[in-house]
């Protein structure tokens, strides 16, 4: 049996790598109590959310960097960054993500942190350009935090300068300069890698879909919509260019609109440009099974996001595929599709630690083996 380990992070509790051990542990008892030979390829994924340098470094061979920056409650933060060939990997995550944060700020945090992170690169390296890696952001401030690091000048009505500070601010904001921040990356490519399509505003948007998992409630959700619109309106005027409806626009809070109204950066598909740099797909078709897994899976996880991107490969490649979840919530007609097709779900209720992740690959290889 060949298997391929690509577990994404379960976002919060553990990282690619560390599911990636957990699971390899699982198929080692497996291994050893069926006697059965066991060839194993490891690459940790991510795409563009928690975890996306350290799966890149761990998979590709290159080391990642350190910064501390501002975080997005305004302590220090320990931002991650790479350099493959000639571009620069950065990652809002570890800069400004949710994960680091002791209590949730929806309206007050910020996405400074990857603004400092960026400058900072570009003051000190030589390179064409950036991917920005977004996901697992804790704010709903479209980026502005990021862009004032860079540059960009806000000013309200008064012509006073404004320090943009969350979501909750943006309203402040009448006209906006970009004149330095546009010196200041001329030349760089800009590629946005998110995992997923919203677009900025309404009910598909970046406040109502995402603000509630940041800590807004109805209101304050409403309040982050109109403040959104009231910022896109100001962007998009100074920089001429209309995207606040484009497929991913609404990522982190927004950011991915920021960058690519500001600066022309162009969205990608997180899962996509990973799978390509590590050649999932000739790894993928050496295997017989796939195994997998994410913190939640549920409908969301099949639009655009690793477990879905993979589904999609395994359906096409016909590949086993195992599952692995600390919560599933599926509809019925996946859950058929599942039970009928190629899937044995690994959820054993709840995953309390590694060694449970371990003991349900054991058990589902057990089971898989068994009917073959």
């Amino acid at each position: 049996m060949r298997i391929l380990i690509a577990p994404t992070a379960f976002k919060g509790t553990f990282s690619p790598a560390e599911l990636a051990e957990a699971i390899l542990s699982g198929v080692n008892s497996f291994s050893e109590q069926s006697h059965l030979d066991v060839y194993i390829d490891s690459l940790p994924l991510a795409d563009g959310g928690d975890g996306t340098i350290e799966a890149l470094s761990l998979s590709s061979g290159v080391m990642k960097n350190r910064l501390l920056v501002r975080g997005q409650d305004g302590e220090p933060r320990t931002a991650y960054w790479l350099k493959l060939g000639d571009e620069l990997v950065v990652e809002l995550a570890s800069a400004c993500g949710i994960a680091a944060l002791r209590e949730l700020r929806p309206m007050a945090a910020d996405t400074r942190g990857l603004g400092e992170l960026m400058r900072h690169l570009l003051e000190t390296e030589k390179f064409s350009g950036f991917v920005i890696a977004l996901g697992g952001s804790a704010s709903t401030d479209g980026g502005a935090g990021a862009l004032h690091e860079l540059g960009v000048r806000f000013f309200d009505a008064a012509g006073d300068n404004v320090v943009p500070a969350g979501g909750g601010s943006l309203k402040r904001i009448a006209r906006l300069d970009l004149s330095r921040a546009e010196s200041l990356l001329s030349g760089k490519r800009l590629r946005i890698a998110c995992d997923v399509n919203n677009p900025l505003l309404g009910g598909d948007g970046a406040a109502y879909v995402f603000a509630p998992q940041k800590g807004a409630d109805p209101e304050q959700v409403k309040e982050l919509d109109s403040a959104l619109a009231h910022f896109a309106d100001c962007l998009e005027f100074a920089s001429g260019r209309k995207v606040r409806s484009l497929a991913g626009a609404g990522a982190a809070g927004g950011t991915a609109f920021g960058f690519s109204a500001a600066f022309g950066a162009e969205i990608i598909s997180g899962f996509e440009w990973m799978s390509g740099i590590l050649n999932l797909e000739k790894r993928l078709e050496s295997c017989d099974l796939l195994i997998t897994g994410e913190g939640r899976i549920d409908e969301s996880s099949l639009q655009g996001k690793v477990v879905g991107s993979l589904r999609n490969l395994c359906l096409a490649k016909s590949k086993q595929i195992i599952y692995l979840a600390g919560a599933l919530a599926l509809s019925p007609a996946f859950k058929a599709e599942a039970n009928e097709h190629f899937v044995n779900a690994a959820s054993p209720g709840a995953i309390a630690g590694l060694a449970d992740i371990a003991a349900a690959v054991s058990s589902s290889l057990k089971c898989l083996y068994s009917k073959s």
